[in-house]
């Protein structure tokens, strides 16, 4: 596949960055656009100089011209959308939360796996230079004592807003309390016991959620939390047996790390800014779409499957429910 030919699916602020990421990958090209706003898909086509554009996804989805599908709906539309992509043959790159829960992503994944095409959860920290520097600091510090890591922001939204709309997914957890349970994930595993509690919105979601992931075999734990009520210093700190790293706001993101090593000055990492950051995840993708891969080594299903059952876990403890948990595939 010379140039993968993509189309957009929901058209906010996301679309547009990755749009605009997409314009710094050589052999990829934006092809077609869709929102259920005719107006808004017109608008961005002309924007971002899109082949076509459609009111509808399903148009969007059976598009001829179309190899692979950004997925950058409200969560809400993130299961249907994908289902029907793949059944169409399109590859799919998926926001996060690749699902409302883990039995959408176990049916998506297994979908995928029976067109032989491509699936990936868009989880950016996962691609950013600060969280690779993280990585290979790491050793230095080690074994990991302790995670603190939090992500909040005051959402100044109406009631009818994807963040405070139950029916769309809304709640602090799953847009932004994902970022601290993927890193505790990713540097400690799977939690041998959660705890967590919630204030809620008058609408019935998570206004903000504490989390704390006890590991007593490693004599570890982490305390994650979230919220959309309020800003908080949205940073991260790993404290290890021989120093600590400190990651900067934005910590999932562009911020800086600083490694403190016992008894030695400290080192800072400053990324270089490129981009939104955006076309990391996207070059990855690309890359293993050109290769045949039906998913992405350094975001595998088993890694997205197993940050859903987490935040399952979560929302269980914490007492909240989606329309679509009533649901079994």
């Amino acid at each position: 596949m010379e140039v993968i030919r993509w189309g957009i699916a929901g058209l906010g602020k996301i679309a547009s960055r990755f749009a605009e990421d997409l314009q710094l990958l050589p052999g990829n090209v934006l092809m077609a656009v869709a929102s259920r706003s005719a107006e808004n898909a017109r608008q961005f086509a002309a924007k971002y100089r899109a082949t076509y554009w459609f009111n509808t996804f399903e148009a969007l989805l059976t598009c001829q011209e179309v190899d692979a599908v950004y997925v950058a709906a409200p969560h809400s539309d993130h299961f249907p959308i994908t289902m029907l992509a793949l059944q169409h043959g399109k590859h799919v790159l998926c926001e996060k939360p690749m699902g409302i829960n883990s039995m959408q992503v176990a049916a998506m994944q297994q979908l995928a796996l029976q067109k032989g095409l491509f699936l990936m959860e868009a989880l950016w920290t996962r691609y950013m230079p600060s969280f690779q520097k993280v990585l290979e600091w790491l050793p230095l510090i080690e074994p990991i004592g302790e995670i603190t890591a939090d992500f909040g922001f005051a959402a100044q939204v109406d009631e009818g807003h994807r963040l405070l709309n139950k029916a769309k997914g809304g709640g602090a957890l799953l847009d932004v309390g994902i970022y601290p349970v993927f890193l505790a994930l990713q540097l400690l595993h799977v939690p041998e016991h959660i705890f967590a509690e919630a204030t809620f919105t008058a609408t019935g979601v998570d206004a903000s959620c504490r989390i704390r992931f006890e590991y007593p075999q490693k004599a570890a734990f982490a305390s994650l939390s979230c919220s959309i009520v309020e800003h908080t210093p949205s940073q991260a700190l790993i404290k290890g047996q021989r120093g600590t790293i400190h990651l900067a706001k934005p910590w999932h993101g562009w911020g800086s790390v600083t490694l403190h090593l016992n008894d030695r000055e400290p080192i800072v990492f400053v990324p270089e800014k490129q981009g939104n950051g955006l076309w990391l995840e996207t070059k990855a993708a690309s890359l293993a779409i050109r290769t045949g891969k039906i998913e992405e080594p350094l975001m595998p299903h088993w890694f997205t499957l197993q940050l859903a059952q987490t935040l399952d876990a979560i929302r269980q403890l914490i007492g909240l429910k989606y329309e679509q948990d009533r649901i079994s595939f």
